[in-house]
This record gives structure tokens, sequence and C-alpha cells, in this order.
């Protein structure tokens, strides 16, 4: 499989491999003149879409339910202590089962959920009826309600995308003058990525298996504070909030099983509750940024 010739964030040639996964056959290069570490392998399209076509991946979403709406609450306040008011029209991009959305419209925000896995715009209508929920990408919403948003957002989204530029260009377009964009994605500046970086080093066995956990055909790149906000600035956006902050989506023994070691993933369930309270990590990063009101 031939690799991608210049870097997905800043086009800079300078780009080299970093990390071989030879377990799924990837290979993850670093740009030298941005930093931006991503999946160097061209993968076409082709593959990526069959990935999010997976009734699976549904599946997935809502068997996360509960632990999706525990992730979503703190978001919401955050939203709140920005000053963001009830009735004004939100947009979720990559809604999956349509958790955000629905608690969103709960709230009293004009939610609007998209996400291109028809398996989950089903599950998310099937659940929420009452909830506008739209299949396709975020460039077909902007195309059908341009400046239409008053807020943007991409929760565990960016660092699934093949082109990160244009699809922050599509919530650009989607959002009108003086909105915001909202952007939760993992952390590459946390604790557990310098240790996957030290093993690489040190016991690369070790660190193939955690890196395993940040990238792959899922996990195309992983964004930092620096990367990111260079993103939101090359499109006009100007950063308001950046924090680093711990967040597990899944227990941590799911995480193991999904590492492909089941049997132990099962042991390790009745330390789930110890390691999430006790886990000294900031594993996630949370970006918020405005639209210039003279941008249109």
């Amino acid at each position: 499989m031939p690799y991608l010739s210049t870097c997905k964030l800043c086009g800079s040639p300078r780009i080299r491999p970093r990390y071989g996964l030879d377990r799924i056959g990837l290979t993850v290069f670093e740009c030298d003149e941005c930093s931006l570490r991503f999946v160097g392998d061209d993968l076409p399209d082709e593959r990526i879409d069959r990935l999010y076509a997976q009734q699976e991946l549904a599946d997935y979403f809502v068997a996360l339910e509960e632990r999706h709406e525990r992730k979503f609450a703190p978001r919401l306040r955050e939203m709140r202590r920005l000053g963001i008011p009830s009735g004004v029209r939100v947009l979720d991009v990559g809604c999956g089962s349509g958790e955000f959305p629905a608690l969103a419209a709960e709230a009293g925000y004009r939610a609007v959920g998209v996400d291109v896995s028809a398996p989950s715009i089903e599950a998310a209508r099937r659940a929420r009826p009452e909830v506008d929920f739209r299949l396709g990408t975020v460039e077909d919403v902007a195309r059908e309600e341009p400046e239409g948003f008053d807020v943007v957002t991409l929760w565990d989204v960016i660092e699934h995308v093949q082109r990160p530029h244009e699809v922050v260009a599509g919530c650009v377009a989607a959002l009108r003058p003086g909105g915001l964009i909202a952007i939760g994605t993992p952390n590459g500046d946390s604790i557990y990525d310098r240790a996957a970086h030290v093993a690489y080093s040190l016991a690369p066995p070790l660190g193939r298996l955690l890196l395993l956990q940040r990238y792959s055909e899922w996990h195309l790149q992983i964004w930092t504070v620096k990367t990111l906000s260079r993103l939101l600035r090359d499109h006009g956006l100007d950063v308001v909030v950046a924090r680093k902050h711990r967040e597990l989506t899944a227990t941590p023994s799911l995480y193991v099983k999904q590492a492909g070691f089941k049997r132990l993933g099962a042991i390790a369930e009745a330390t789930d509750r110890f390691v999430e309270a006790a886990w000294p990590i900031r594993n996630k990063l949370t970006i918020y940024a405005r639209k210039s009101v003279a941008t249109s």
C-alpha cells in the first residue's frame, strides 16, 4: 500500500515513519514541520466507507449509551458556562446513535445530528424520533443550510476523518458568523501517549500494543492542543478555550478486550471503578473556537 507524501495538516513533505503497527498493517507518520502524527498509509475511501456502513458500529454506540450520556452531560454544562443559551441551533457532526443531540434537545437547544453511518442514524431515529437526524456529511448540511447554526460540535470525530481540513471547512460553512465550533478528541500529549512513545522505543511489543488504542483504521490521526489549534486557525477560527482533561468513554477493561485480550479483560472488570477513579490522566482534549463576525 502506498504512503501519503505530505502532512495531512500543514502539507509539508517533511514526514517520516514513526511507529510500525505490524498487527494491523499500518504505519504512523510524524510531521517534522507541525508535529502531527497520523496514519500514513494511503487508505482508499472505499475501505473507510465500509467501516462506517457496519451494523456493528451502531450496536457499539447503543451499548455505550449510558456511558455516552455521562460523558455528554459535562459538555452541556460547559456550553452553559461559555454563555451558549437555550434555543440556539446546535449541529452535532458524527452524532453516532444520537445521544448528544437528544440530551441537547432536552436541555432546550434546537439540535440536529448528522452522521455518515446509515445504521447509526437508523438507530438514532428509532430511539429518538422527535430529534432531527440526517444521514450525510457536514458539507451536505452546510449546502442545505449555509451559516444556519450557532454551534457546531464534533465529539470524538476529528481523529476519525480522512481529510480534516475538508471537515472543518464544512463546519465553518454551516456556522453563523460569531458562532462556536466545539471539538473533543483524544489528547496526543497525555501520559498514556507519552508512555506508549517511550515503550515503543524500549519495549517495542508493549509499545505497539499501547499504540493500537490510539491509531488504527478508525483513528487516523491524534491531535494535540498545538496541532488542533493550528487546524482551526487555518480556517479563520479563533480559539477561545483549550483544555486537557480525563474522560474514559469505555471502561478500562473494555480497552483491554479491544486489544484482543478478552480473558484478561474479563478479569480486569473487577478493577474498573478503582482505575477510573484513580487514574491521573488527561487523555482528552476539548477546544472551543469562534468564527469571526467578518467571516462569510
